[in-house]
């Protein structure tokens, strides 16, 4: 009960603001979405030609997501558009923008000195892979015992592996889409699409400790990046483009490498370039 009142008063201090929720139900809500998908676009992200798929049953994707519809005008140069934006989120059970790895971060069968350099060796992330923000603040690196407060209560030289995994992470996100349409030339057209992923991650630690099972987890504080700009950015970019035919901004994620101690794994956040492939 706490948590739909919640949601009722975010969604109220939303609209406030001037934003649509769509109600999946309605038949104008759906009507409006389908005019704006209705426009026939190619991916010109690279400036180069490539099929839309269809658009997709709106109806269904309203009752798969939530989504949140902004509508103004923008002037430019000299110049009055219509504009509008549709936030996705992806809270009704869907999955279609969230994704869950695990994987091992040390090698199983460690040797005692393998598991010395293990324990003060530097994990972290590679950004260089990353298209959207690089997180302000985020440490990079750091140490098992840093990211597991628990392991400093043990002494290392009494810690022994098996084949099972001594150093597991578990890692997932969740992405926010947004998709832009302008009015232009009698009809809605598709200009972009951007967004923001959260992340969080957690740590366990499994192992025998003078004949005793041990593990050891913690979880990370979350932390998100954004790709491309705000609402105006893809208008102003449609402006100074729009001799382009068909000229779209879509602002990917990338990915990021999580570092283990002999391989690294590549975390690739969900994106749906276009609604139609929610």
């Amino acid at each position: 009960m706490q948590l739909k009142n919640e949601e009722y008063l975010l969604d109220k201090q939303i609209q406030s603001l001037g934003v649509q929720k769509i109600d999946p139900n309605n038949i104008s809500d759906i009507q409006m979405l389908e005019n704006l998908m209705n426009s026939k676009t190619q991916n010109s992200s690279q400036m180069s030609a490539q099929s839309v798929p269809a658009p997709p049953n709106l109806a269904n994707l309203a009752n798969a997501y939530t989504l949140y519809r902004y509508q103004g005008t923008y002037n430019y140069q000299n110049t009055t558009y219509d504009y509008a934006y549709i936030r996705v989120i992806d809270n009704k059970g869907r999955n279609g923008l969230y994704l869950f790895n695990e994987f091992n971060a040390a090698p199983k069968n460690a040797t005692q000195s393998s598991i010395q350099s293990i324990l003060k060796y530097s994990f972290g992330y590679l950004f260089s892979g990353l298209l959207s923000k690089t997180p302000v603040g985020k440490v990079a690196d750091y140490t098992i015992g840093a990211a597991i407060s628990g392991m400093k209560g043990y002494n290392s030289s009494l810690i022994t592996s098996t084949n099972q995994p001594f150093y597991r992470i578990y890692a997932n996100a969740t992405t926010e889409m947004t998709y832009y349409w302008i009015y232009n030339s009698n009809q809605w057209k598709f200009m972009g699409s951007g967004a923001t992923f959260s992340f969080v991650r957690s740590d366990m630690i499994a192992f025998n400790y003078q004949g005793q099972p041990k593990q050891e987890t913690s979880t990370q504080p979350a932390w998100s990046s954004s790709s491309g700009g705000v609402w105006y950015d893809y208008v102003e970019n449609f402006h100074n483009f729009r001799h382009i035919t068909n000229y779209e901004q879509i602002n990917r994620i990338g990915s990021f490498v999580i570092k283990g101690y002999t391989t690294n794994f590549t975390f690739t956040p969900k994106f749906a370039t276009y609604p139609s492939q929610l």
